[in-house]
């Protein structure tokens, strides 16, 4: 899991740095934002997500593989039925 979310960061960093390229001069993006990245929106996003992560670890280390398998592929139909459904 660290390999997956140490490579996640590169992947990520590319892409937010062609979204402000390629939202440099247009018109119509909110306040406080660099292309098409809101600054705002990333500031929460970061803050947030570092202690969720670090409970997400905790938790998946007091949970048994078995059960957390049955969570994801559950969370997972839960996303499909509501892409279904606002689609």
């Amino acid at each position: 899991m660290g390999t997956s979310s140490a490579c996640l960061i590169f992947s990520s960093a590319g892409a937010m740095v062609a979204y402000m390229a390629n939202g440099i001069g247009v018109s119509g993006l909110p306040p406080y934002s660099i292309g098409y990245v809101d600054l705002v929106a990333f500031g929460v996003l970061a803050a947030t997500t570092i202690p969720f992560a670090r409970l997400g670890v905790r938790f998946a280390h007091a949970c048994s593989g078995r059960n957390l398998q049955i969570l994801f592929a559950g969370l997972l139909v839960l996303i499909g039925v509501a892409m279904l459904v606002s689609g």
